[in-house]
């Protein structure tokens, strides 16, 4: 055998699964390239069947590795068909979709997750009721229940009475793929029932539903953590059952800026640390029977003892889907140490994800399994890394006494000890968590904290060591013990709030949260090769020993070269910040419509750079953040990280709700309101002046208002009115100036306003003669027939109009005839429900639209 084949079969042996599974995913993403998923579903099995028996009647061990890995492909392409073919059943259920309510019966695939105004229910149908009977249809469908769905639980069948619809996506810049989503999920159809009460359950037979069972048991449990009370109780609720329903925003919105997200859901961190606790109080039970010890050693005991409870307290959350990934990482490692296998973590790794994988194969296209593996990679490589770095250095001799006082059990470590070391081993493994899921929690969550290390050092071995320990053994509704484990529970709730209470403190005086635009490939990749560099730099100098492949170089060089080269591709990777995506022309008035579906959200941006956000959409039925969700990595994407001015034209919720998220966690040079007052302007407006934003109430009275290179001038509402005027005629109206371009935004108002707002402004205004003329303008009310009077359009004379709608067969607007009366004036029109985010750029009388499509 030569040295390059031994070293081949050397790799082969030392990291086969690793190349098993790179294969794998390759045969995934060949089938998903490819639309013949029937022909790959029937072919490749065969295939693969093929190759496996010719590899075992050959009896050739280069055959046979040859035929496994062949076989990888195949598999991995076989199981991508059978997504991809239950997508395609799941689509042909569009044609059936319509203004009506369709009789359906379902399949429950998963418990009723708890939202705030609704169920959220995964499921297969069975089938649905078309042309007076039953046709078969088995296609996966997400489907929302208003209200809370009780009695039915994973595995139940279920006649449901639901309006189905297209699912689409918000086309914005850098938005997110909601179809994308749910094609890997297999699913192609949206439904929404109107209440629990038109879901029944069917009987399933004979055999009684397990997951039923196990639904019941969860319920009753989190049911009991919520009867705990106050702030407290929902934490518990949320860390050990993984029902985050009761959660009060504002507490995860704190636990988002002290990044501490992960704490509220159930993950590889809270299995992690069931699993600890188990393992330690296993091993220590162990060594109380000494037969049981010369029979199989305490870590291998303990392993296979902290299995079951692990599986338990899995299934008591819920077992969704990052759970379920979670379970089988911590798992795979498990069996490792119990078949003595526990130092091939890379193997063991592979082995996980090779399982999630097989599972789900476009699993690895998902945020939170790209998180897990990522961090767990991180923690393999980097950990031993910092610690020798971290470490005092000591001479030969003093490790030596070391050594032998530890044999001979002259030494012990005093509480002091463990517990710094245990600080020092939980602040090295979160530094290596956080600099390899650095790239992936900027690019998909926008958000840096500098200050997440320490915050975890403190957050960390509280729920590790006090709440889930403490949780789990107090859970077990034992009638002799419910006592004694309800009051072990209200004292964890008591303490949770004081937790809860000190994060919000030292969030509120230090933020260390910053919101930032994502990063492009090459800077991920400068980042990931400057922490190599700098951690193989400062192990050589630590050290003086060198890779073989060094080149002749000697350690210092070496090392030198390593950490020079890691702080320069360091620097080279935060540049990246500085190069969004996607950019607004430079040096014109740019007036932007988001797509926020039924709602309306401008950006304006200014010649000079200036940047000023005029409403963040939301929805009227959902609490579901757009600021968050939508508005906030739109203006990321495009560079924007700080707004000169946000203004409310109305506090309407289809306009206001997004802007508490962006004036919470923006750099906001000033906030207009109108002094309409609602809850939603009173939050808005709390939100400013906890960050000591400044206000301005704004009217037809206001001076205009120099920002940079523009010039914001309100015309209504009126500084007085008489009343008469409903919330939508008491919109903002705001024309932007710069230069010779101008853009007016006109929010909701309707007939009243247009025609007052024609008398005092219009040709032959009362008080400012043509003042309201714009080359562009918004679409009032969203082209409601309320609106767009002729006499107003006259007087503003745009040339080209925005329009934030939904599309007229979602909720009927924009109005064609409205459409067609702008168009009669010879008005360009971009609409957001054709277009998506659109944009028109002004200069003098040129224009060009902007659009990211």
């Amino acid at each position: 055998m030569t040295e390059s084949s031994a070293n081949l079969a050397s790799l082969l042996k030392r990291r086969g699964i690793w190349i098993w599974l790179g294969l794998y995913v390759l045969g995934t993403i060949v089938a998903r390239s490819i639309n013949a998923y029937s022909a790959i579903g029937v072919i490749v099995p065969a295939v693969l069947a093929a190759c496996l028996t010719l590899g075992l009647v050959l009896r050739n061990r280069s055959v046979t590795l040859a035929m496994v890995l062949i076989s990888a492909l195949a598999l991995g392409a076989a199981r991508q068909a059978r997504m991809e073919e239950s997508h395609a059943m799941s689509a042909m259920l569009l044609e059936r979709v319509d203004k009506e309510p369709r009789r359906l019966i379902i399949r429950l695939l998963t418990d009723p997750e708890k939202r705030p105004a609704y169920d959220l229910i995964w499921a297969r149908v069975e089938s649905i009721w078309v042309e007076g009977k039953w046709t078969p249809a088995r296609a996966g469908i997400r489907l929302s229940v208003a209200g809370d769905v009780e009695g039915l639980y994973k595995g139940d069948m279920a006649l449901a009475l639901a309006k189905l619809s297209a699912p689409s996506n918000f086309r914005n810049p850098g938005a997110f793929d909601y179809v994308e989503y749910l094609r890997r999920r297999g699913v192609a159809v949206t439904a929404w029932a109107e209440g629990p009460d038109r879901l029944v359950k069917i009987d399933s037979g004979w055999f009684p539903n397990p997951w039923a069972m196990i639904g019941q048991v969860r319920s009753n449990y989190v049911r009991r953590l919520h009867r705990l009370g106050g702030p407290g109780g929902t934490f518990l609720a949320a860390i050990l059952a993984g029902d985050r329903s009761g959660l009060d925003p504002e507490i995860e919105s704190v636990f988002e800026r002290a990044g501490l997200s992960h704490l509220l859901a159930i993950s590889g961190l809270h299995l992690g640390l069931a699993a600890a606790f188990c393992f330690f109080l296993f091993r220590r039970l162990a060594r109380l029977f000494p037969r049981l010890l010369l029979r199989i050693p305490d870590v291998r005991f303990a392993a296979m003892a902290t299995i079951p409870p692990v599986v338990v307290y899995a299934l008591l959350t819920g077992m969704r889907l990052p759970t379920q990934r979670a379970l089988v990482m911590v798992l795979a490692y498990l069996f490792a140490i119990a078949l003595d296998k526990s130092r091939e973590v890379w193997n063991t790794l592979a082995l996980a994800a090779a399982a999630v994988l097989f599972a789900w194969p476009a699993a690895y296209l998902e945020i939170s399994f790209q998180l897990s593996f990522v961090c767990v990679a991180g923690i393999i490589y980097a950990a031993p890394r910092i610690d020798l770095l971290l470490s005092r250095e000591r001479s030969e001799a003093a490790m030596e006494l070391d050594r032998l006082e530890a044999a001979f059990g002259v030494a012990q470590e005093g509480p002091t000890s463990k517990i710094r070391d245990y600080l020092r081993g939980l602040l090295i493994v979160t530094l290596s968590a956080q600099a390899f899921i650095f790239p992936l929690t900027a690019n998909n969550f926008h958000t840096v904290n500098w200050a997440s290390p320490l915050y975890n050092l403190i957050a960390v071995p509280f729920c590790g060591l006090v709440l889930i320990p403490v949780g789990l053994v107090s859970s077990p509704p034992i009638p002799l013990y419910q006592g004694l484990g309800e009051t072990f529970l209200h004292g964890l709730a008591l303490f949770s709030e004081l937790f809860i209470e000190i994060t919000r403190k030292l969030v509120d005086s230090f933020d260390p949260s910053i919101l930032t635009p994502p990063l492009p490939g090459w800077a991920v990749v400068a980042w990931y090769a400057s922490v190599f560099a700098l951690l193989e730099g400062g192990l050589i100098a630590r050290t003086g020993k060198i890779p073989a492949a060094s080149f002749g170089f000697r350690p210092r060089v070496m090392s030198g070269a390593l950490i020079i080269m890691g702080v320069l591709l360091f620097a080279v990777s935060c540049l990246g910040f500085r190069f969004p995506p996607y950019r607004l022309p430079e040096g014109k008035l740019c007036a932007c419509a988001l797509d926020v579906g039924q709602g309306q959200s401008i950006l304006v941006k200014g010649p000079g750079g200036a940047h000023i956000l005029v409403d963040g959409g939301g929805f009227y039925r959902s609490d579901w953040d757009v600021g968050k969700g939508i508005v906030a990595p739109c203006l990321l994407n495009l560079g924007v990280t700080r707004l000169d001015a946000v203004a409310l034209s109305h506090p309407h919720p289809d306009h206001g709700k997004g802007l508490v998220y962006i004036v919470s966690r923006f750099d906001v040079g000033e906030l207009w309101l109108t002094r309409e007052h609602s809850d939603l302007s009173e939050a808005i407006l709390e939100k400013a002046r906890a960050r000591g934003i400044p206000v301005k109430f704004l009217d037809a009275d206001s001076q205009a208002i120099q920002l940079g290179k523009m010039t914001a001038r309100v015309f209504h509402p009126p500084a007085e009115h008489n009343g008469g005027y409903n919330l939508n005629d008491r919109s903002m109206v705001l024309k932007i100036t710069a230069g010779d371009s101008s853009v007016l935004l006109t929010g909701d108002v309707e007939e009243k306003a247009e025609r007052e707002l024609t008398r005092l402004f219009g040709p032959s205004g009362a008080i400012s003669p043509g003042a309201l003329s714009s080359q562009a303008m918004t679409v009032p009310h969203h082209g409601s027939g309320t609106s767009s009077t002729p006499e107003f359009i006259e007087a503003v004379s745009p040339s080209w109009g925005l329009v934030s709608a939904a599309g007229a067969d979602r909720t009927g607007l924009p109005l064609e005839a409205i459409i067609k009366r702008y168009e009669s004036r010879s008005v360009s029109l971009y609409r957001t429900d054709l277009d998506g985010f659109v944009g028109i750029c002004l200069e003098g009388d040129a224009a060009r639209p902007i659009t990211f499509e």
